[in-house]
């Protein structure tokens, strides 16, 4: 079932059921800040499988990196244990390295953040905790629309374009009836932002006038 807010009532949820060979679709949850896009499909298994492979690479290294300081004669001679820190710590750095891969979270979403005009991309674990991939202005997006290039059981993407070029952001899939309202409320804060951006432009050029 795909949620959509009610733009009268930031409490009030539309509950509009998709048609049932339709698989996956979004919600959409209200926050004190704007709201979180997030799909309601499972994480992909290649993901898990690669997190926990990053996760046993990373134990493996971070206990090579210990074995160093603890086989016979690690302490012996200055020149062995210089090679011997260099090597446990790039061991340590690369371990510390997977296990953030590893437990950055695999469930992607988007955050609308009117209050800053900022988009998040975020990742989220299953217990909650999330890591923000990447995060753009609002200025930097030139357009939100509908691709139908790449339909499937009757659905279709919500796509955001990064300024003028071929770079998009997925925002969400769904049944296009349902895309359509969530595309209006984007486009509507991303020109509020833009509006805010160019008066504030227009403030600080008469600061300096």
């Amino acid at each position: 079932m795909t949620a959509l807010p009610a733009f009268g009532n930031p409490e009030q949820t539309i509950n509009m059921t998709p048609d049932p060979a339709v698989m996956s679709g979004f919600t959409v949850l209200e926050k004190e800040w704007g709201y979180t896009i997030r799909s309601i499909d499972a994480a992909p298994v290649v993901a898990h499988i690669v997190q926990s492979i990053a996760s046993l690479i990373g134990l493996s290294l971070a206990v090579a990196a210990i074995g160093l300081w603890t086989v016979p004669g690690s302490a012996l001679g200055a020149e062995m244990a210089v090679m011997k820190v260099g090597a446990s710590l790039m061991l340590a750095s690369i371990a510390a390295f997977l296990f953030y891969f590893a437990t950055r979270g695999s469930l992607p979403e988007l955050q609308i953040d009117v209050v800053n005009s900022e988009i998040r991309e975020v990742l989220r674990t299953k217990r909650g905790s999330s890591t923000v991939a990447d995060r753009y202005g609002f200025c930097a997006m030139s357009q939100v629309f509908i691709d139908r290039s790449e339909r499937r059981d009757g659905q279709v993407r919500l796509l955001m374009r990064y300024r003028n070029t071929n770079q998009t952001l997925l925002v969400a899939s769904g049944q296009e009836y349902h895309l359509a309202e969530l595309r209006d409320r984007i486009g509507a804060d991303l020109m509020g932002g833009w509006a805010r951006a160019r008066k504030a432009e227009r403030a600080q050029l008469r600061v300096a006038a």
